[in-house]
């Protein structure tokens, strides 16, 4: 991840809450790296886009905003999307949501959002 240009996030959400492999690695990250500063420019200073995949009644919100929340010392504002399965009729515990036109189609446009972005800052 320190090398990378680009940093995108995909998180799914159990019970309204981002999963654990999520947490565990927003944790334990700046202890990897030597310090907040190096982590900030190493990897919150990335352009991180996030992907958050969990159903509003589900508590799928509440876990969007806090994985935003957890970007707000990023230089830049991570583009993001929350993808609800039931919006598509599918079952995110089956992964069949990226068959969905309308869910590639929404990648898609953050795809290009994420790389206008890069262009513009190179």
């Amino acid at each position: 991840m320190k090398e990378a240009d680009i940093i995108v996030l995909a998180v799914p959400t159990y019970s309204g809450k981002a999963s654990g492999l999520y947490c565990a690695f927003t944790e334990r990250a700046q202890g990897i790296i030597e310090s907040y500063e190096e982590f900030k420019d190493k990897i919150l200073n990335k352009i991180i886009a996030l992907i958050v995949i969990g159903n509003v009644p589900a508590g799928g919100d509440l876990a969007y905003h806090a994985v935003i929340l957890d970007h707000r010392d990023s230089k830049y504002p991570p583009p993001s999307a929350l993808l609800q399965s039931t919006e598509y009729g599918q079952s995110s515990v089956q992964g069949t949501l990226i068959e969905e036109e309308k869910v590639r189609d929404r990648l898609g446009g953050l795809v290009n959002l994420i790389l206008r972005d890069w262009k513009s800052k190179h």
